[in-house]
């Protein structure tokens, strides 16, 4: 029995000699790896409580800094950096933003020729920029509303920067967006926030936080493009259960509940294609306490070489300059990302090759524009 118990502990101990000597490891090949300026670099950003108190004004101002700073650190820190056509950070590059047809990474305003209608506030993703939703904004100015874009604190600096950046940052900046389109409109004019991804978890906090608190301005509508929307931590649980179907639904399944002739207190709206066989696309659509459904044939198909669309694709038409399957050459933003073509031997490529294969770009942007407009009666 003493063997037995000594041999169980010897083979204890080389497992844990095992288990350290791999962690070590791991530990000496992060540290060996040579971080860049722009991953340590972390610049100021205005705090929330000052954010809640600031003017639009204020924070163009904060913002200013911060690029300034930026600008300065990367400058210094990369005085004797090589040329590089693809480092953002270096002026003589082709994506440096002072090369570009316009710098996307700022908060903007974007003010409609008449006397504005309305305004609408448009929020970005995560370790994303106000870029992702310029087509959004292009649309409702065109239409007549005053759009204001802001830039969420962390991101469109450098990389480190989302490092100090919380959640609290990019609530307060929602509240000063819609602070100042609504104080930019007639009392009564409608308001609409569009979130995309990360966006459409904040546009849906401030709108609860509305609903509780008198003084923030209530949204007439909300638009969320692929919110970040979470799950209940619970849903891991749900194979075990056996109730996998009914938390975590196939495509068939969803499709089956949702577009079944059943009244529900909402509207909903199905596109496809038409049937096997067939590009077309079909828009089913069910309005809110409706038992049968509007069909209506649309004037686009779905593209043969498309297997699925991405989350990153919806904001962006085919023609957008930079992540556009078919880019506009109207712009120029140094590279163009959606129609990027990598051939060569395996293992070449520095990055993940899916990389390229995943959508950029949105071939129904269209399509969604005209349903949200029709949705919104905006026309």
């Amino acid at each position: 029995m003493p063997i037995r118990r000594l041999l169980v502990a010897m083979v204890l101990v080389v497992l844990a000699l095992l288990v350290t000597a791999l962690f070590a490891l791991r530990i000496t090949a992060i540290a060996d790896v040579q971080l860049e300026p722009w991953h340590t670099y972390v610049p100021d950003k205005m705090p929330a409580s000052d954010i809640d108190h600031a003017s639009w004004g204020d924070y163009l101002a904060a913002e200013q800094r911060v690029f300034n700073q930026v600008n300065r650190e990367m400058r210094e820190q990369l005085v004797n950096e090589q040329p590089s056509a693809y480092n953002r950070f270096v002026a003589s590059s082709r994506v440096f933003p002072g090369n570009l047809s316009h710098d996307w990474n700022r908060s903007y305003i974007a003010e409609p020729r008449q006397t504005a209608k309305g305004s609408v506030v448009l929020l970005h993703g995560l370790t994303d920029s106000p870029y992702s939703l310029r087509h959004f904004a292009r649309h409702f100015q065109d239409l007549g509303y005053v759009v204001f874009a802001p830039r969420l604190p962390g991101h469109g600096t450098v990389p480190a920067g989302l490092t100090a950046a919380h959640w609290e940052d990019w609530m307060a900046v929602t509240r000063l967006a819609v602070r100042e389109a609504t104080r930019r409109t007639p009392a009564g004019s409608p308001l609409y926030i569009v979130g995309f991804s990360n966006g459409g978890a904040l546009a849906v906090k401030y709108s609860l936080d509305a609903l509780e608190d008198p003084h923030l301005a209530r949204p007439t509508h909300l638009v969320l493009i692929s919110p970040m929307i979470g799950v209940s931590r619970y849903a891991r649980f749900a194979g075990s259960l056996g109730i996998d179907d009914m938390l975590r639904p196939s495509v068939a399944a969803l499709r089956d509940r949702m577009f079944t002739p059943q009244a529900r207190p909402y509207a909903r709206t199905l596109i496809a294609t038409r049937g096997p066989g067939s590009a077309q696309l079909k828009s089913t659509r069910f309005a809110a306490l409706a038992t049968t459904a509007d069909e209506q044939m649309l004037d686009a198909v779905y593209p043969p070489s498309l297997i699925s669309l991405s989350h990153v694709a919806l904001p962006f038409p085919i023609d957008d300059s930079l992540y556009g399957q078919h880019p506009d050459d109207q712009e120029n933003y140094g590279v163009n990302l959606g129609n990027v073509n990598m051939r060569g031997e395996r293992g070449a490529l520095i990055v993940d090759a899916g990389n390229f294969s995943r959508a950029t770009s949105n071939p129904f942007f269209r399509v969604m524009l005209g349903g949200l407009d029709e949705e919104l009666r905006l026309r």
